[in-house]
């Protein structure tokens, strides 16, 4: 991978349902290269934010003609189900 190549999405508070609707060029992007999506919850008072779950997107999926359906995220803890 490539840690050094990211962006974050702006914050959506207080929503059960956020929808970004963003769009993002990645620099350094090459052909192949796997997307790692990880959904983070902000709280208030705290240095981290919590992992709700994460998504690696292979290029083989979206390269040729995107890429626009719910997925399954996995990290979660047992017993929940959420997608992006």
């Amino acid at each position: 991978g490539k840690p050094h190549v990211r962006f974050m999405t702006k914050v959506i508070n207080n929503s059960l349902d956020p929808e970004w609707n963003e769009e993002h060029e990645l620099a350094n992007y090459s052909a192949g290269d796997t997307l790692k999506f990880t959904l983070r919850d902000k709280d208030i008072g705290s240095r981290e934010d919590g992992v709700l779950g994460i998504y690696n997107l292979k290029a083989s999926v979206f390269l040729e003609k995107g890429f626009d359906q719910e997925v399954p995220l996995s990290g979660l803890p047992k017993g929940m189900k959420s997608t992006l």
